[in-house]
């Protein structure tokens, strides 16, 4: 039954893919609607890099407790958690910049036509954040030869063991 989890990982990863290019393709609007994008997406940029910057001292801090006063193996899976949900954190970035541009467009011929654009752009997130998560689990459990293992961790502390 294992072989749901990457499978299910890269169909999710695959339609949030679809979406994506979906949204991509709408019209951004008039010129002044592309200008405050790119300013919008400048500073999502320079917020982001910020971000991932002190979190990879704060992943790398925990990782290291994890490791020495846990369990050694809670340290990778803690991490490779930790850059799953960083990259699922991306994705939901680059698409909320695109869709929300392209919604307000939209948005001036009605609700009928904004509302598609803003409904796949939010299932994008959505899909990243299912897909990178069960990518992340089947990558730990495939690391292990298939074996079962007894401790996944996440970045929000919690755990799923299996100690049968």
């Amino acid at each position: 039954m294992w072989i749901l989890a990457p499978i299910s990982a890269v169909a999710s990863i695959i339609a949030g893919g679809i979406l994506y290019n979906y949204v991509s393709k709408q019209d951004s609007g008039t010129e002044k609607m592309k200008e405050i994008a790119a300013a919008i997406k400048e500073g999502a940029d320079a917020f982001l890099k910020r971000e991932y910057m002190v979190l990879a001292y704060f992943v790398a801090v925990v990782s290291l407790a994890l490791a020495v006063f846990i369990n050694p193996i809670m340290a990778p899976t803690y991490i490779f958690g930790s850059i799953c949900s960083g990259l699922a954190g991306f994705f939901g970035m680059q698409i909320a910049l695109k869709a929300n541009v392209r919604t307000a467009n939209a948005a001036r011929e009605g609700l009928n036509r904004a509302f598609p654009i803003a409904f796949r752009g939010g299932a994008v997130m959505g899909l990243s954040v299912v897909g990178m998560g069960l990518l992340g689990i089947s990558n730990v459990r495939g690391s292990n030869g298939g074996s079962k293992v007894k401790n996944f961790s996440n970045p929000l502390g919690a755990e799923i063991r299996h100690d049968k």
